[in-house]
């Protein structure tokens, strides 16, 4: 796949009861780094962010950028 043909930020948005972020890094070895940060909580009677319930959980998908501009996945 070619870089206009990937979407890295697909996973991101924000709920009452969640939210996701992610962010991109591109080193000098042309390796591509997408990292997902996921943030989940429950709601009190109140509707407010209970903070007992929080958790989070963080991801990573690396990728290669070959000289010819594909995009492969690093595995």
């Amino acid at each position: 796949m070619k870089v206009d043909s990937l979407y890295v930020f697909d996973k991101m948005g924000f709920g009452e009861t969640g939210q996701t972020l992610q962010h991109a890094y591109l080193d000098a070895q042309l390796k591509l780094r997408v990292v997902d940060s996921t943030m989940t909580w429950d709601l009190n009677e109140h509707a407010d962010i209970d903070s007992t319930t929080i958790q989070l959980k963080v991801s990573e998908t690396t990728y290669l950028i070959q000289e010819d501009g594909q995009i492969v996945p690093n595995r």
